[in-house]
C-alpha cells in the first residue's frame, strides 16, 4: 500500500518499489526462520508431536490449491491494510480497536498472511512434524499467498486508496525525490 502510495506521489520509482519488495520478503523469511532456530536450540518444546494443531494447520496451508491461497492472501492483506490504514487516522485506543478487529477478522476467517505464514512454517518446521510436510508446500504457500498479498496491499488498497483520496490531500514528493526519480 505504502509503496504504491511512493510511487503514485514520485518519491520513489517502480525500479525502487520492485528492488524494495524482495528485499523486505527475504528479510521476513530470514527473521522468521532465525527466531524459529533460536527458539529450537534454546531446547523450545512447542511442537514436540506430529499430531499438534500447529503442525496440522501449517501442513493444511501448505497442501491448499494455488487459487484458494492466492484469494485468502488477497482478502487477508485487504484487512490488513485496513488495520493500518484506521491506525492511521485515529489516536489513543480507538488505533488499538481499529487494528484489534480488523486483524480478528482476518485471523478468525483463516485468511493468509505470507508473513505470519513464515513464522508458523519455520516453527513447525523445527518442531516434530510429520513427512508429508515439505519445503516444496511452503514455497507452494508461500508463492500463492504472497502474490494475493500484493495484488491486494498494491491494487486494491494502495491504488483505491489513492484515487480514493482528494487531490488536495495526496502527499506530494519534495523535489529532491523528483529530481532523483526522474533521473533514476
Amino acid at each position: 500500500m505504502f509503496l504504491t502510495f511512493g510511487v503514485k506521489a514520485g518519491s520513489i520509482s517502480h525500479g525502487q518499489m520492485w528492488a524494495i519488495l524482495p528485499q523486505t520478503w527475504l528479510g521476513n523469511l530470514v527473521g522468521s526462520v532465525f527466531v524459529a532456530m533460536l527458539y529450537s536450540w534454546g531446547g523450545g518444546s512447542l511442537l514436540p508431536v506430529d499430531t499438534s494443531i500447529v503442525h496440522s494447520v501449517a501442513l493444511a496451508k501448505t497442501t491448499a490449491p494455488a487459487m484458494v491461497l492466492f484469494f485468502k492472501g488477497a482478502l487477508c492483506n485487504w484487512l490488513v491494510c485496513l488495520a493500518i490504514w484506521m491506525a492511521l487516522r485515529t489516536e489513543g485506543a480507538a488505533k488499538f480497536i481499529a487494528i484489534w478487529w480488523c486483524l480478528l477478522a482476518f485471523i478468525a476467517s483463516g485468511y493468509e498472511h505470507s508473513i505470519a505464514n513464515m513464522t508458523l512454517f519455520a516453527l513447525s518446521w523445527f518442531g516434530n512434524h510429520s513427512e508429508a510436510y515439505t519445503l516444496a508446500g511452503i514455497g507452494h504457500n508461500l508463492l500463492w499467498v504472497t502474490l494475493g498479498n500484493t495484488l491486494s496491499g498494491a491494487v486494491f488498497m494502495g491504488l483505491g486508496y489513492w484515487y480514493a483520496t482528494p487531490k488536495a490531500n495526496r502527499p506530494v514528493a519534495d523535489k529532491f525525490n523528483q529530481t532523483e526519480t526522474a533521473a533514476g
